[in-house]
């Protein structure tokens, strides 16, 4: 379902006139206002969430910042003026919507002000006790207050605050007994060490993760799970199971209505495609995801398409489209504040100068790779880095810096498992020394 700007906007000029109303001349009642203006808040703290998100547009994205805005401006004056009349259920509903915009600002690529929200429904959540029977949804409100921090957490690299909140989310959910939430945050954690290259682990909470939405019969985590296995099996190179696994997403995510995770499969499945060097399948695949993410108004995958597309065109030789997608990956990874994104995306650089025979530009790029792939734990990118300056260093004839290069980038590739990345990087060594 896609949110109407027209029913928005009528929304943000009546929270507009009530809030002005009670801050300028406080002629009405104080339960009067608070009342319309927490129906208001819910309204619109609903259609700005990403599900009911519509193409995006420079109307759309204005109406986006106005509607938070005023449900921003509304939270304020409800909790300073009435913190002390608000009843249990009211405070609960407050929560929820806090929430709500946290996840919009999310979505939005506002990680600083989602992060701000999260912490707000958290506090108002915990504050919250049984008198009227809120207990259970205020505790759910908790665990998702804390999902999104870990998730925010996660964005920014902090593996360990992320694993953190991730226990405490999950051990409310547990409490609960929330399967869909206990499955989301199990597979939260499984990204965790996929990213840090602990894949036994990823598989261990990846597996979890899919018996318990399996149990509950939960369509969307399901496929969810069925798409980070695929991830993990392309990350060990096992590209037919990665597929399979794949398309089970797809026919999940479809039958959900998950516009979002039909967005991130179409991606995987276009890396793999790419992997297997099937340009058709996996341009189709990737126009798929963008095309998606745009409508869904998702910045980040779409950042992380525009990566991966342009690696494909690398493959194909193409560098005027390769540099093309990457600067608008390396614009978006920047507004995202998304360093890995940036590492990958100055790697990609780095290999695009050196087909340029641009040495020293290229050599910039991959030490700044480097740099933020080690400081932010990446250690894939670390040997995908090493491997690419070692292919540098043996075009420009420095056979020694290439062999210590795809040196660490064996090391590298073996410590996460990576067999057929190992082979690639010693055949390039025996083409060296032989």
């Amino acid at each position: 379902m896609r949110a109407d700007t027209g029913k928005i906007e009528p929304l943000i000029d009546r929270l507009r006139e009530i809030v002005g109303d009670y801050e300028r001349k406080k002629k009405r009642e104080y339960p009067e206002w608070v009342e319309e203006a927490l129906a208001l808040i819910g309204e619109v703290s609903s259609a700005v969430r990403v599900e009911n998100a519509p193409n995006q547009s420079a109307m759309w994205e204005e109406s986006i910042e106005q509607a938070i805005k005023y449900v921003d401006l509304a939270l304020q004056v409800i909790k300073v003026q009435g913190d002390q009349r608000i009843g249990q259920r009211e405070r609960l509903i407050f929560a929820q919507d806090i929430y709500n915009i946290g996840r919009a600002y999310q979505t939005h690529g506002d990680f600083t002000r989602a992060l701000e929200h999260y912490e707000s429904a958290l506090k108002l959540s915990e504050l919250l006790n049984d008198g009227d029977g809120t207990l259970v949804q205020a505790l759910k409100v908790r665990a998702l207050a804390l999902k999104g921090i870990g998730q925010i957490h996660f964005r920014r690299n902090k593996w360990e605050q992320a694993l953190q909140k991730y226990d405490e989310s999950l051990k409310l959910f547990e409490e609960v007994k929330d399967k869909k939430g206990i499955s989301e945050v199990l597979s939260d954690m499984g990204a965790v060490f996929l990213e840090r290259g602990e894949f036994e682990k990823a598989s261990e909470q990846f597996m979890q993760s899919l018996e318990t939405a399996q149990g509950g019969n939960l369509a969307q985590i399901i496929a969810d799970a069925q798409n980070n296995l695929g991830i993990l099996c392309c990350v060990q190179g096992d590209f037919d199971k990665a597929i399979t696994h794949y398309q089970e997403c797809v026919a999940g995510y479809q039958t959900a209505g998950d516009q979002r995770g039909l967005a991130q499969t179409y991606n995987n499945l276009g890396m793999v495609y790419g992997d297997k060097k099937d340009l058709v399948n996996a341009s189709a695949c990737y126009e798929n995801s963008i095309k998606i993410a745009r409508e869904s108004g998702d910045f980040t995958l779409m950042a992380i398409t525009f990566l991966n597309r342009a690696e494909l065109y690398l493959d194909f030789s193409d560098f005027s489209m390769a540099t093309n997608y990457c600067r608008r990956a390396y614009k978006l990874c920047s507004r995202l504040d998304d360093n890995l994104g940036l590492a990958e995306a100055t790697k990609i650089l780095g290999v695009i100068f050196t087909h340029k025979r641009e040495w020293a530009i290229a050599q910039g790029f991959f030490e700044e790779s480097l740099k933020l792939s080690t400081k932010y734990e990446n250690p894939l990118n670390v040997a995908e880095t090493h491997f690419e300056l070692g292919l540098m260093y043996t075009k420009k004839g420095e056979t020694n810096e290439a062999l210590k290069s795809l040196r660490n980038a064996i090391e590298g590739f073996g410590n996460l498992g990576a067999k057929e990345d190992v082979a690639r990087a010693r055949k390039e060594i025996e083409s060296i020394t032989s």
